[in-house]
């Protein structure tokens, strides 16, 4: 089982073994049993209506003591489908989440990309030899009407 968060939420992915039980819980899943039972443990949460009126938990931590497939949830949007469902075959509901999950995966999967390449160049920029930078030197800077104004003191007498 692998979980990740992505901008909708906590999203899981699942390979079901091939074994008397995987296939009876792939059939009762194939026959709608599709809502999700998380047991979360050592919560810190906050409860807020959004701009719809929904009460929502915004959960900033938690330890996870199960994750189940169950008849009826605690959290309406929390479902499970088969990937090899068409979404043709899935509720709107189901669908909709699908989508919200396979968008969410290639957020993931870009996002661990671009952390890989990051991490590479930081790796590549720490091996290799440090470059020698030049010696600051400090640029003269031209202030206008500076030399005529030396030329009248040096004339005048005040400065040698």
């Amino acid at each position: 089982m692998r979980l990740w968060q992505d901008d909708y939420g906590l999203a899981t992915e699942m390979d079901v073994p091939a074994t008397l039980a995987g296939t009876g819980l792939r059939d009762l899943v194939a026959r709608g049993m599709n809502a999700m039972s998380f047991g979360l443990i050592n919560l810190r949460s906050l409860y807020f209506r959004d701009e719809e009126g929904v009460l929502c938990r915004d959960i900033s931590r938690c330890d996870l003591e199960h994750v189940s497939i169950v008849d009826r949830g605690a959290f309406p949007s929390a479902c499970c489908w088969l990937s090899d469902t068409p979404t043709d075959f899935m509720s709107p509901k189901i669908a909709a989440a699908s989508r919200h999950w396979f968008l969410g995966r290639i957020h993931r999967d870009q996002r661990r990309a671009s952390n890989a390449a990051m991490l590479a160049r930081y790796r590549a920029e720490k091996a290799a030899p440090a470059r020698r930078r030049p010696a600051w030197r400090a640029t003269p800077v031209a202030i206008p009407g500076l030399a005529e104004a030396a030329e009248a003191a040096r004339r005048v007498g005040r400065m040698d």
